[in-house]
């Protein structure tokens, strides 16, 4: 029977999040590999991930290691981690959604919020359709084209 707590689908994708929080926050790109591999590894295991971490053998999963392994113990304990809040103060949480927008990665998105403030689909959508993309670099009219296709397809 598995235990009270998240399941193995919720631990990764909130390791998710928090790669892709680290992502826009420039860090360590491969400290973020880590963490999406061990996502991927505690979401594909056959095992309770909350039982593991409660017992503290985390680490004999392949691919998480020490690191990986207190930040789920605490999301398991509190729903959350210190790192991930602290990055949730730094980085607006709605540059996640803009993230995943076909053609817009991580350097985009953060290229589009430090020049325009831009921190939601509806306000990239009215910056697409009033020309404010086109003054950045790397932002012609057929990035705005496509960006605007993949806001319609998103609703």
């Amino acid at each position: 029977m598995p235990s009270a707590g998240p399941t193995n689908l919720e631990i990764a994708a909130f390791l998710i999040r928090l790669s892709e929080l680290m992502q826009l926050n420039g860090d360590n790109a491969f400290r973020i590999r880590a963490l999406t591999n061990g996502a991927e590894m505690i979401e594909e295991s056959e095992i309770d991930a909350v039982e593991m971490s409660r017992r503290g053998t985390l680490t004999e999963i392949e691919g998480v290691g020490k690191g990986i392994a207190e930040l789920v113990t605490e999301f398991v304990d509190t729903g959350t981690a210190p790192a991930y809040e602290d990055l949730k103060k730094a980085i607006p949480v709605g540059l996640l959604d803009l993230l995943r927008l076909p053609g817009l990665g991580h350097k985009k998105v953060m290229a589009i919020y430090q020049a325009l403030d831009i921190t939601s689909i509806e306000e990239l959508e009215v910056a697409c359709r009033s020309g404010q993309l086109d003054s950045l670099p790397g932002f012609g009219g057929k990035t705005t084209q496509r960006l605007l296709e993949s806001i319609d397809r998103r609703r």
